[in-house]
């Protein structure tokens, strides 16, 4: 049942900026297809599809949490499990808005650039420090995920 939505940042600039300069009011949903799901991932990464019971995901989260082995608690694994699906038919319409890049490569360009350390060490979640809450440099020194303030 996991399963999401992606789209490239230059889309959802392109989808900003239609909005700025349209007459429309309220919120639009944007997203690229296709759906990420188990198998998109397998295909896309040359993987293989492990089925996993959603239960065992969230108690493997649950675990790791309270072990202080991750920084976020099952209630992710949850919202993965449960995420609605958007439609972005009224983006399309009032917009003509349309993403130029499929959800597929927006993936993988985000992968490619945690793999290249691509970040800007704009804050903790992208900062390439070791000695922070939860690598290896910061458990040495008792940082513990999930422990005091990152930011």
């Amino acid at each position: 049942a996991l399963r999401m939505q992606a789209v490239h940042a230059d889309d959802v600039a392109d989808a900003y900026a239609r909005a700025i300069l349209s007459d429309a009011h309220g919120a639009f949903n944007i997203a690229a297809g296709p759906l990420l799901d188990p198998r998109v991932a397998a295909r896309t990464f040359h993987g293989v599809r492990v089925p996993v019971p959603g239960f065992a995901l969230k108690g493997a989260a649950a675990a790791r949490w309270w072990l202080r082995l991750q920084p976020i608690d099952s209630g992710w694994v949850q919202l993965g499990l449960k995420a609605p699906l958007m439609s972005c038919d009224r983006a399309a319409t009032e917009l003509g808005w349309q993403p130029r890049h499929d959800a597929v490569s927006a993936l993988k360009e985000l992968i490619a650039g945690m793999a290249d350390r691509a970040h800007d060490d704009g804050g903790p979640p992208l900062s390439g420090d070791p000695a922070l809450p939860g690598r290896l440099g910061g458990l040495l020194k008792g940082r513990l995920p999930g422990t005091g303030n990152p930011y």
